[in-house]
């Protein structure tokens, strides 16, 4: 799915970086949860740490973990 940069997005990743998240970070994010993503894999430290309610945001381990009883 290819994701457009639109007002929507850009106001999401603005929201996303008041709490402290890259610019470029917060993009990704937004156009993830606006694309209705389950989840965010990332293996970036600062960013697990968050606290990201639009998106699931999980290292791809414990996502294959979490995932692999379904």
């Amino acid at each position: 799915m290819n994701i457009t940069e639109n007002e929507r997005i850009i106001c999401m990743a603005e929201e996303l970086s008041m709490i402290g998240l890259r610019v470029k970070d917060a993009i990704r994010i937004a156009c993830a949860a606006y694309a209705k993503s389950d989840y965010f894999l990332t293996t970036d430290i600062g960013i697990l740490k968050k606290t990201i309610n639009c998106v699931k945001v999980i290292n791809p381990v414990d996502f294959i973990r979490e995932t692999e009883g379904e």
